[in-house]
């Protein structure tokens, strides 16, 4: 069996932090029925032999032993906006016939009624199906995200009190009718009760992040009073006296961080005696709430907590979010502790900066478990001090390499290159050790000291592998060097490397035959997702099969970039088909994709899921981003890779850059982690498909901010990235 190989990811966010605009669809977008026709949930039957013959088929549809005869007929009784064919909708339901069997007709059933959730039966079909269980059926809890937004979306007094009752209630319902409630948050609030009795936790956190300085009044009678033992015994099936006090303290807790982020200050005093608390939770969330109210003393008081095995580990994702110098002690002493928390306080020693600070980076550059870790942080550190002490570590010839990695991501993060950072990495190119070569010529070609064409055509297929990645950034030329050289190279892994330039231009072309393609996209390498995104220009009628087996896979990264392929498409009902595609799709991430895909596109068959998407898809970025596509202002990811570190060295600085580090598991793996292939799958959804230097390390430049993972090829496991996003990645002050 071969030795485990463990990858560490980490994201170097260094830009101003990037903001994504919300935007609401102008002209007032309705909601769409069911088969894209506008329902109208004021029309009263007409009694007309055309809406009873409408019924009579939609009944026949809804009987069939087809699933998809069934999702027709639902439509078909809703999208009409008939009175009648709502109420016989309802019926089917309560009888628990096939449409209530059937989960794809569930859906389309509950889609359809949420124009009419003011009508009573509606909305207690629809707290029904807030309330299912999934029972490992992925698609039901998209059935019950649904609900809760179509509840929440009606603008009803009554349906806001099904959701505050599921909140109450706790578990999965409770989750799905806060974000409902964050979606639309409500008018008035009076379904919350007048807070006689207290608030539990998930009512307190949801109206912290409603902003509603109104809940003011019943947030402070929790954190005074808690829960009375009535109100906490109500929604649980243990009421004894340990359950009450649990919960009562929770809700205590959450009541003081959600008066933190409304601007109160009377939580303040408590939250100090929670910090000084023999309990660990209390400890911990008393700290969190001074942090979150500005507190002076939030910072001395996670100190003791970063020291502490039983509360370190909670206490860096604290420190994280509130970094300062005060807390060098603490990160020192987590990072001697070892685990997973070594590695995060390393990175957040690189974010206070500084010359105690560096002095400790510094130590560990000499530390080979930590030494990548320290190499990245001080990459990322602010100060002359981190600069220096980069340009000590070149100095050394143990170092040389590793510090020239990290100089290369400064110069592209804070436009801070270290001096003489040109000739050092002319010098590692020169060199007889792969690895060398590999840092030397991908910092050449990331920088534009060195022209990226010369490069792809060298024979060193090591220098080939590595300058490739800078194709995300190098122009238009570069890009075309690079994919001319995939479409002619022998070499599998070099291939794989050079594979990354797809995804470096809005056209997706490259000059290799659409059957050697289609050979890719089926393949299990670390091209395939790429590979199915170049297919879609290429589509044609007899071809449709290839997008489609992938847009079917079992792999949702597959069938993201199938979206992204049929964007491209030349052919006329890729709208359809995306629209198809994103009725029952139940991974997030792929239904993002493919309202991106749908925005591209111009037919009129994208408006109704389009506007579907912006009202009631449970995910709040794919809302966001329908809302973006109905403005016309999402385009595709190909191509927008680089913002802030493209092109010349005068145009270098803010750059997003990720780093990753193959670790072998013992030191009989280390053949394991050189040259490795896998995929980086980016924040805007595309799969970059990389190959590790001969030393296991990997830097990827120009990548966008928010959430990262990266797998190994052939391997299940996929690695996230640390959570830094842009706000956390600014240089502290």
């Amino acid at each position: 069996m071969n030795p485990r190989v463990v990858a560490s990811l980490v994201i170097c966010l260094l830009a101003g932090g990037a903001t994504v605009a919300s935007a609401q669809p102008s002209g007032g977008a309705r909601p769409p029925g069911g088969a894209g026709a506008v329902a109208s949930p004021d029309r009263e039957p007409s009694g007309s032999m055309q809406s009873r013959l409408a019924v009579a088929i939609a009944e026949r549809l809804i009987f069939s032993e087809s699933s998809e005869d069934r999702v027709r007929g639902v439509e078909r009784l809703t999208s009409s906006g008939q009175r009648e064919g709502v109420d016989r909708l309802l019926r089917v339901l309560a009888e628990g016939g096939p449409v209530f069997r059937d989960v794809r007709a569930r859906l389309t059933a509950v889609r359809g009624l949420a124009p009419f959730a003011s009508r009573e039966a509606v909305r207690q079909q629809l707290a029904k199906e807030l309330a299912v269980e999934t029972g490992g059926v992925p698609l039901l809890a998209l059935v019950r995200g649904t609900a809760a937004m179509a509840l929440a979306a009606s603008d009803d007094a009554r349906a806001v009190d099904v959701l505050v009752g599921a909140l109450r209630q706790g578990g999965p319902a409770s989750e799905a009718a806060g974000r409902a409630l964050l979606a639309y948050p409500p008018r008035s609030l009076a379904s919350f009760g007048n807070g006689s009795e207290g608030l539990p936790a998930p009512l307190c956190e949801l109206l912290g992040r409603l902003g509603d300085v109104r809940a003011m009044t019943l947030l402070k009678g929790t954190l005074v009073r808690g829960l009375l033992r009535a109100s906490a015994a109500s929604g649980s099936d243990r009421p004894d006296a340990t359950d009450y006090e649990e919960e009562s303290k929770r809700a205590r807790v959450a009541a003081a961080m959600a008066l933190a982020r409304l601007g109160d200050e009377e939580q303040v005093p408590v939250a100090e005696s929670w910090a000084s608390s023999a309990d660990p939770y209390l400890k911990l969330r008393g700290v969190e709430v001074l942090l979150a109210s500005g507190a002076a003393r939030g910072r001395r008081s996670l100190l003791p907590l970063l020291s502490a095995p039983d509360t370190r580990d909670a206490a860096l994702g604290l420190a994280a979010q509130s970094p300062g110098a005060e807390l060098l002690p603490g990160l020192e002493e987590s990072v001697k502790a070892g685990g997973d928390g070594a590695r995060r306080g390393v990175v957040l020693l690189g974010r206070l900066g500084g010359v105690e600070a560096v002095r400790v980076l510094e130590k560990l550059l000499r530390d080979p478990e930590r030494a990548g870790d320290a190499a990245f942080a001080l990459a990322r550190a602010p100060g002359a001090e981190a600069r220096r002490a980069l340009e000590a570590a070149a100095a050394e010839p143990k170092l040389a390499r590793l510090a020239a990695r990290a100089s290369t991501v400064r110069a592209l993060a804070l436009r801070d290159a270290p001096s003489g950072l040109g000739d050092r990495l002319h010098a590692l190119l020169a060199s007889r050790d792969a690895a060398d070569r590999a840092a030397g010529a991908f910092g050449l070609a990331v920088l534009g000291k060195a022209d990226l064409r010369d490069l792809m055509g060298s024979s060193d297929l090591v220098v080939v592998r590595a300058a490739a990645r800078a194709s995300l950034l190098a122009g238009d030329g570069a890009v075309a060097a690079c994919r001319a050289r995939l479409a002619t190279e022998s070499d599998a892994l070099t291939r794989i490397a050079l594979a990354i330039a797809i995804a470096a231009s809005p056209d997706a072309s490259v000059p290799v035959s659409t059957g050697r393609l289609a050979e890719w996209a089926e393949s299990d390498e670390a091209l395939a997702p790429l590979a199915v995104v170049a297919l879609g220009p290429r589509e044609r009628l007899l071809e449709k099969r290839r997008l489609g087996r992938a847009l079917d896979s079992a792999d949702p990264v597959l069938r993201a970039h199938a979206a992204f392929g049929l964007a491209l498409s030349p052919l006329p009902d890729a709208a359809a088909r995306l629209a198809n595609a994103w009725r029952f799709e139940e991974t997030a991430r792929v239904r993002r994709a493919i309202v991106v895909a749908l925005g591209r596109r111009r037919e009129p068959q994208r408006l109704a899921t389009l506007e579907l998407a912006a009202r009631l898809d449970p995910d709040e970025q794919v809302r966001e981003t329908a809302r973006l596509a109905l403005r016309g202002e999402l385009p595709l990811p190909l191509g927008r890779f680089g913002a802030g570190c493209a092109g010349s060295e005068a145009r270098v600085g803010g750059c997003y850059v990720a780093w990753i580090t193959l670790t072998p598991s013992s030191p009989a793996g280390a053949a394991e982690v050189r040259e490795r292939a896998g995929r980086l799958l980016d924040a805007t959804g595309l799969a970059l498909p990389v190959v590790a230097d001969p030393d296991g390390m990997l830097v990827v430049p120009g990548v966008s901010a928010g959430a990262a993972s990266f797998r190994l090829a052939s391997s299940p496991l996929w690695y996230d990235a640390q959570g830094h996003e842009g706000t956390e990645a600014e240089p502290a002050r």
